[in-house]
């Protein structure tokens, strides 16, 4: 994806990074054995449980990617050597915002597989060769797209048989308005840097969201239908090209940061957190807008 096409102000699919722990508390929450609820229950009320819980999942991920021959050099039977959760207890890992949608350039695990085992190399001096981990979704490849389907108490899983005919025919009415209106706030969120940012006034904060992503969901429907009706597939525009389409439409183009007097799409992660912290308390930053 060319720097033309790719939305400036679209930020990254990755958050806010998880804390440093103690590789003591790793390993210790790395030996609890699943369905241990009294243990689980324990850690589960540590200050910093879920940067603990998240480097363990990291870990975890690391042990399954190609069959395990990432860590071969530092596993020992079910055991892992100390310096690897020296490393997973520092190193960069942050929770990925988006779940619906993913695009060329976007985070596969919020963190770097291949960077881990690196570092892992540079503490011990053990020399190691494997097959390196996809990262990130490559440059010239498609949009990938992940609907969930969520079961109420009681209700049986779908129907195999309706679920082959549905993927024929494509989504009802009713499930293709659900799937766009899932869409539309997966771009229009993502696009939106300052959206979890406190308010100091709840209710001004809640209504603006709702007009806004409510305009913003009139004025794409068509858009996001096009997006996600599966019998669009292999006509007219790509996916790729659609998505692109909504996420440089899912911008506030007359909203001014109140700190720093540029548009809030101009904006960083960072750049918002630091005029979040500039800002009187109680500010919210995107209800100022240009003249």
């Amino acid at each position: 994806m060319s720097d033309a096409q790719t939305p400036q102000f679209r930020v990254s699919n990755e958050g806010e990074p998880y804390a440093a722990v103690d590789p003591a508390d790793l390993r210790r929450r790395w030996s609890v054995t699943p369905g241990d609820k009294e243990a689980m229950l324990a850690a589960s009320q540590e200050v910093n449980n879920a940067a603990v819980s998240k480097r363990c999942w990291m870990i975890r991920a690391l042990t399954g990617f190609h069959k395990g021959q990432l860590l071969v050099p530092w596993k020992h039977g079910e055991d892992l050597d100390d310096a690897v959760f020296r490393v997973a207890a520092t190193f960069p890992i942050r929770p990925l915002r988006q779940h619906v949608y993913q695009i060329p350039g976007d985070s596969m695990w919020g963190f770097d597989p291949n960077a881990f085992v690196e570092k892992l190399i540079d503490e011990t001096g053990i020399s190691h060769i494997w097959e390196p981990v996809l990262a990130r979704i490559p440059e010239g490849s498609c949009c990938t797209y992940t609907k969930l389907h969520v079961t109420l108490e009681g209700q049986g899983p779908r129907d195999p048989e309706a679920v082959k005919e549905a993927l024929k025919t494509g989504p009802s009415e009713r499930e293709a308005k659900h799937d766009a209106r899932e869409l539309l706030w997966a771009v229009w969120s993502k696009c939106q840097p300052n959206l979890s940012r406190a308010s100091g006034n709840h209710e001004l904060h809640v209504a603006s969201v709702a007009w806004h992503f409510a305009d913003f969901a009139i004025d794409n429907i068509n858009l996001a239908r096009e997006f996600v009706d599966h019998r669009q597939r292999g006509e007219g525009r790509s996916r790729l090209a659609v998505v692109l389409d909504l996420e440089r439409r899912a911008t506030w183009l007359g909203l001014e940061c109140s700190v720093c007097q540029r548009l809030m799409h101009q904006h960083s992660d960072e750049e918002m957190a630091s005029c979040q912290k500039a800002a009187p308390p109680g500010t919210t930053l995107y209800r100022f807008r240009s003249s």
